[in-house]
């Protein structure tokens, strides 16, 4: 199963862009939270979707794919903070 998975993302080379072009009408400013040790997708992946919708970028340091488990409270103040 693991393997299948791995197949199936690593064939997603041009996930999203066929809705790429439309990022840049997204109507409201959003926030993009990352780990700065994911090894599934490097932060720069976020860091670019966040430039194209003009959204936020925050990179949780040390953090790997699973931040929102791992820093929990800063995950809630960068949603209260985003949200008020």
């Amino acid at each position: 199963m693991k393997r299948s998975i791995l197949a199936l993302y690593r064939s997603a080379i041009r996930a999203g862009s066929e809705w790429e072009d439309e990022l840049q009408r997204a109507p409201a400013r959003g926030l993009i939270l990352w780990g700065e040790k994911d090894p599934y997708a490097a932060p720069v992946f976020g860091s670019r979707l966040a430039s194209r919708t003009r959204a936020r970028f925050i990179q949780f340091a040390g953090c790997s794919h699973w931040w929102q488990l791992e820093r929990p409270d800063d995950v809630a103040k960068e949603l209260e903070g985003h949200w008020s």
